[in-house]
């Protein structure tokens, strides 16, 4: 099949040149045109000038985009994906954002003829490197089926959580886990280091107890280490939060350790330092 992927960022680069490299079919738009123009030349596929253009004769649409606004354009927007969506085509958004936009889009696409999976994935620059995400899909069930073989190239574990907006509102319990467990690894380390400890010896301890978590496997030593270049960024895992605090609101839910957590990275965009690993926690008590 023909596919169109909408997205060159830091994950959509990847992922798109694997399926490249797998020898799919696809073409590419991304809304920065000189990296769409660099993606087109390094893998030999074309770079299309709008999202309609890119999908036109697609019957796979993928999109890895940074958060609601920018899915919007790309899709309901000026030279939208959507205005030009084949009948009976899947579109696959692999972007982190709201359930209430998921399902909306979703309603939007079932109007025009065509299907539409929220698909958030996890594992970060690694796994889109090496073709191990994990993605959680809400949507209908038969068109994760259509897109599953194609999303496999970069994509190791695939879960269907349930309708239109659940694949989002997974991703959020996934990005709740990780802030505070972030933000707890952060306190846990300063107390050592202004107890006068070494910390580099006390995280080798935790890492052998119940204590160990991923997070501090691969980012633990960064953080005593002081080295905040790891891949996630304090910017997208801020919004990310943000994302999840407005929709326990709406729930009429109470995240204390959310809010904590989102508080230390808006403390950390304030302070200038939004494209650093989430790992800069630790500046904060530093």
């Amino acid at each position: 099949m023909t596919v169109a992927f909408l997205g060159l960022g830091t994950m959509g680069y990847l992922m798109a040149g694997r399926l490249a490299g797998a020898g799919v079919d696809v073409k590419v738009y991304n809304r920065s045109a000189s990296k769409a123009a660099q993606w087109s030349q390094e893998h030999g596929r074309p770079a299309l000038a709008t999202p309609a253009d890119a999908v036109k004769g697609a019957s796979l649409v993928i999109a890895c985009l940074s958060d609601d606004d920018a899915v919007k354009s790309v899709t309901v927007g000026v030279d939208g994906a959507f205005q030009a969506m084949a009948p009976g085509a899947v579109f696959v958004d692999h972007s982190t954002g709201s359930a209430d936009l998921a399902r909306k889009l979703a309603a939007t696409a079932s109007r025009g003829g065509f299907h539409f999976l929220d698909a958030p994935v996890t594992g970060g620059k690694p796994g889109a490197a090496k073709g191990t995400l994990t993605s959680m899909v809400g949507g209908e069930a038969a068109a994760l089926d259509i897109a599953q073989p194609v999303i496999a190239h970069y994509v190791k574990t695939v879960f269907h959580i349930g309708p239109a907006g659940a694949g989002q509102i997974a991703k959020m319990a996934n990005q709740v886990c990780i802030g505070g467990i972030l933000q707890s690894l952060a306190e846990a380390l300063a107390l050592v280091e202004h107890a006068g400890l070494e910390s580099s010896k006390v995280l080798e301890v935790l890492l052998t107890g119940s204590a160990r978590s991923w997070q501090m496997e691969n980012r633990g030593a960064k953080m005593v280490a002081a080295e905040y270049d790891f891949g996630f960024s304090v910017e997208w895992l801020a919004k990310d939060l943000g994302i999840c605090l407005a929709q326990a609101k709406e729930s009429a839910l109470q995240l204390p350790a959310t809010n904590v957590a989102e508080g230390t990275l808006r403390t950390l965009v304030e302070r200038g330092f939004k494209h650093e690993d989430v790992a800069a926690v630790m500046r904060v008590y530093r």
